[in-house]
């Protein structure tokens, strides 16, 4: 049965409800309605039980990423429900509000005053783990959204990350780290953030802001840059909500895609290294070489990175009927010559018709060691031979 069809299934049921301006959620309930066969096993605890479909969940934790799930959520499909873990509203102006998309907004450090350090946010939330815990617990697989170097964000989303893997929810981080000119103190409190974060998730990908501010023009606007900022978020939720809900020309399973996001480091054992992500679309006679080398040498990938990943996902859109299974063929290639051979890759395809005569490659890579080190890393220039 394809997503069409099931979605139908599902609206006649009763059990398929639209949120207001945004996104879809799926009715939990109805769930047990659909054919016994159409399960995902999603390897979980043992309170789990298999579900017709994965639910997906985002928390965003902090000012940062409130503000980047607010600007992206109406452009995301196939979520089950959204929790805002904030500092207490009574803090700031009275230009500060809930976020309205929020299914549940869970406020820290009441009566406290504003929270001057991770650690005294960190403390805070630790008063609310229990509503923490029955927020996400209703997901299989949830992103924790967080801007790095404040109080909140740095404080509690490493929190948030482990008391969902706790709870054995798939747990994927996007954090973003502070530009260079905020000083050196955010950085710094990002980086001890950083560490803390990769001890409880399933994959961090890193959004270094330096390095994308490095490959813009100095006059663009910063609705613009922060605009730049949450693609990122998109084009890691787009391929990886394709690969779990898709009806495309190609497909991977559920297990094909905890293995690339989870597979464990030979190097730091028990560390499962970075997350780095790129992206490209290109038009014309060349435009598959284009579009999978300026993929490659995104900002927030490069060939080094992708050089020393152990997991990767592509993925592969086209407008239907437009992808050859040459043009296919030659885009692993590239890749699978710049990843280890030990690196486990797999792709899917779909067809989108607002493409047009456009290719666009997406590539996830996943236990790149050197943002083990350091979330800053070096591309390589030279090309392939």
């Amino acid at each position: 049965m394809n997503r069409r069809k099931l979605f139908q299934l599902l609206g006649t049921l009763g059990a398929w409800t639209a949120l207001p301006a945004h996104a879809q959620v799926i009715d939990n309930d109805a769930r047990t309605a659909l054919p016994a066969s159409q399960t995902y096993d999603y390897g979980g605890s043992a309170r789990r039980q298999a579900s017709p479909l994965p639910r997906i969940g985002i928390v965003s934790v902090g000012g940062s990423g409130r503000q980047v799930v607010t600007r992206c959520l109406e452009r995301l499909t196939n979520l089950s429900g959204t929790v805002e873990i904030n500092q207490y509203a009574a803090h700031y102006p009275d230009a500060f509000e809930n976020a309205p998309w929020a299914n549940d907004t869970i406020l820290i450090g009441e009566g406290c005053g504003r929270l001057s350090t991770r650690q005294v946010a960190h403390a805070m939330a630790l008063e609310q783990v229990a509503a923490i815990e029955a927020a996400v617990k209703r997901f299989d697989l949830v992103y924790v959204v967080a801007g790095l170097g404040g109080t909140t964000g740095t404080g509690v989303a490493p929190l948030v990350a482990e008391i969902a893997q706790r709870a054995g929810i798939f747990t994927i981080c996007l954090v973003f780290t502070p530009l260079e000119f905020e000083g050196e103190n955010r950085a710094q409190t990002a980086m001890l953030g950083l560490s803390e974060l990769r001890k409880h998730n399933n994959s961090v990908f890193v959004v270094d802001l330096e390095r994308l501010l490095a490959r813009v023009d100095d006059n663009m606007t910063q609705d613009k840059f922060f605009a730049l900022a949450d693609q990122m978020f998109l084009n890691l939720y787009r391929p990886i909500n394709a690969a779990l809900f898709g009806c495309g020309m190609v497909d991977c399973d559920y297990k094909d895609l905890k293995r690339v996001l989870t597979e464990p480091s030979d190097v730091f054992v028990g560390y499962l290294g970075d997350a780095s992500m790129g992206f490209a679309t290109a038009e014309g006679e060349n435009r598959l070489m284009q579009a999978t080398m300026a993929a490659i040498d995104y900002p927030l990938l490069g060939r080094d990175a992708l050089a020393q990943s152990i997991g990767v996902l592509v993925s592969i859109r086209s407008r239907a009927g437009d992808l050859t299974l040459g043009e296919t063929k030659k885009i692993l290639n590239i890749v699978r010559t710049i990843a280890p051979i030990k690196a486990y890759v797999v792709y899917i395809a779909h067809s989108d018709e607002s493409l047009g005569e456009s290719l666009e490659v997406s590539i996830l890579a996943t236990g790149v060691l050197s943002q083990a080190k350091n979330w800053k890393y070096v591309d390589i220039d030279e090309d392939i031979a």
